[in-house]
């Protein structure tokens, strides 16, 4: 009898780190992969847009006039 629950220890010890894993996985998944699915591409037009935030290792400031916003045209 107590080796049975011995096993059962073990048994619930091991789902619970498959679980705990599982997560964790799907979480650094998650980090990495979802910001780039949902990045704003305008491929169907292929007009060009401003760019507005560039990723670099360095510290910089950047300032920009939206001159045409607006207009109509």
């Amino acid at each position: 009898m107590d080796n049975e629950k011995q096993w059962d220890k073990v048994k619930l010890f091991v789902k619970t780190g498959i679980v705990v894993l599982t997560f964790l996985s799907l979480l650094v998944l998650g980090i990495n992969y979802i910001p780039k699915a949902m990045s704003v591409t305008n491929s169907a037009n292929n007009k060009k847009l401003p760019i507005y935030c560039v990723d670099v290792d360095e510290n910089k400031v950047a300032l920009s006039f939206d001159a045409a916003w607006g207009n109509g045209r």
